[in-house]
């Protein structure tokens, strides 16, 4: 089929994918992955999984696919899908290699076979440190391609928003002498956040291991006052019983602040992780 000159490959982190030119109806918008109901809209979709698991995992994706009136192509026929089209891979492995991780690398490289004005990627974060790193060099690889046939041909325009993590760094190697400051200042900031979980997991314990001892002597003290026993020996268990759900509660309370305290302190090395990125 025959595809606009202006084609825009479709995510779904909403940081870039709200300055996508949904309006303009000049643009092909490639949509892909589960949810196409986060796509204000899209001019074709694209779905290259294993389509039985795709089936199984959710109805309500899989009514969605069945229901397209705009072009879906898919990797492999299915019987519910008699409109798919099939991706053509052949064609793209002849033409681009098989260094394809992702859907947005062969979308990339299908694009680039329409010899388009423009390719902009719109929701395409590939942040680092999430299941996307991984397929992030094989993004960036066909996007260098684009870039050779842009220098080359003077087209296509490539379009990446300041959100998205690729082809950027955080400072020039080997010329940025405040990316080396920042990397020893982040190894020290993260030695003490370690320490301080640490501190924080064993405080946590402590607390945990105090607050079931105080619940087991609780419960057996409340048997023996239940059992029978003397009048004076019940008041003097009554005592003991409020003097310990005292204690619980404190106990219980420490344990809230320290597990508060462990969770503040993953979500600042998480931080630390992201902004090692750049040194």
């Amino acid at each position: 089929m025959e595809f606009k000159k202006h084609i825009a490959i479709l995510g779904t982190s909403p940081g870039s994918l709200r300055d996508c030119p949904f309006d303009r109806d000049d643009w092909e918008l490639w949509g892909l992955s589960e949810r196409p109901d986060q796509v204000p809209r899209f001019t074709a979709w694209f779905e290259l999984h294993n389509l039985e698991r795709k089936r199984r995992k959710s109805d309500a994706y899989w009514q969605q696919l069945k229901a397209m009136d705009v072009p879906l192509f898919t990797a492999h026929a299915h019987p519910d899908l008699p409109n798919a089209r099939l991706f053509p891979k052949d064609e793209i492995c002849a033409r681009f290699g098989t260094y394809f991780s992702n859907t947005i690398s062969w979308l990339i490289a299908y694009a680039l076979a329409q010899e388009p004005d423009t390719i902009g990627l719109w929701g395409v974060d590939m942040a680092q440190d999430t299941e996307y790193c991984q397929q992030r060099p094989s993004c960036e690889y066909f996007l260098g391609w684009a870039m050779g046939v842009a220098e080359a041909r003077g087209k296509p325009k490539i379009i990446i928003p300041p959100e998205s993590d690729l082809l950027k760094c955080r400072r020039l190697y080997g010329f940025d002498d405040a990316g080396d400051r920042m990397a020893a200042k982040h190894a020290q900031r993260n030695r003490e956040l370690a320490e301080r979980l640490t501190a924080q997991e064993a405080g946590y314990e402590q607390a945990d291991r105090a607050s079931n001892m105080l619940i087991g002597a609780i419960q057996e003290l409340t048997t023996l006052s239940q059992n029978g026993c003397p009048d004076a020996l019940r008041e003097q268990l009554a005592s003991k019983i409020d003097e310990l759900r005292g204690e619980l509660q404190q106990a219980v309370t420490s344990k809230q602040a320290y597990d508060r305290g462990i969770n503040q302190i993953k979500g600042a090395q998480e931080n630390q992780r992201w902004v090692k990125q750049g040194f």
